[in-house]
């Protein structure tokens, strides 16, 4: 077995060998360049110099189109809104707008509560969560919207009715 395998790498080393004792040049062509070097070399050269054009391009230099294109919807806007509107009024960005919401900090008790639980004790061990069985209480916050509503209801008119009425 080790000489089949020495055997093996002697013919394998001698291979190698001779595959580098090989000729360079293409044994088509007629000069050290290639044809298809030379036949790309004019696009490469062109693809070149216009890379090089644009990284020397100005940012001032460019022109930006804006597409205003318009939305026909049949009927004439100004007709319904105020004189003098301006839809941006008051859109003015500022930083103390933003609400910043503090996160809770997490309560940390003053003992161990392992000292007064079982051994190896999981609270989620059986537990089945279902969603029908999760209780959401609004807040009744008062809301006020800056005029009276009880002028544009019906005499009598309770929200919590259970009456329904049937529309035909």
């Amino acid at each position: 077995m080790k000489k089949v395998k020495l055997l093996f790498g002697i013919v394998l080393l001698s291979t190698v060998i001779v595959s580098f004792t090989g000729s360079t040049k293409c044994p088509n062509s007629e000069d050290d360049e290639s044809s298809i070097i030379t036949d790309l070399y004019p696009q490469f050269e062109e693809n070149l110099s216009l890379q090089a054009q644009a990284q020397n391009v100005n940012i001032e230099d460019l022109m930006y189109i804006e597409d205003t294109e318009t939305v026909d919807l049949g009927f004439d806007t100004a007709d319904y809104l105020p004189e003098d509107f301006n839809p941006y009024q008051g859109m003015i960005f500022d930083l103390e707008d933003i609400i910043y919401v503090e996160e809770e900090e997490e309560i940390e008790l003053d003992f161990n509560t392992a000292m007064y639980l079982p051994n190896e004790f999981n609270a989620y061990s059986s537990t089945v969560l279902n969603v029908e069985d999760i209780l959401y209480i609004e807040s009744e916050d008062e809301i006020d919207l800056g005029f009276d509503t009880a002028d544009y209801l019906p005499k009598g008119f309770n929200p919590y009715n259970e009456n329904q009425i049937e529309v035909l």
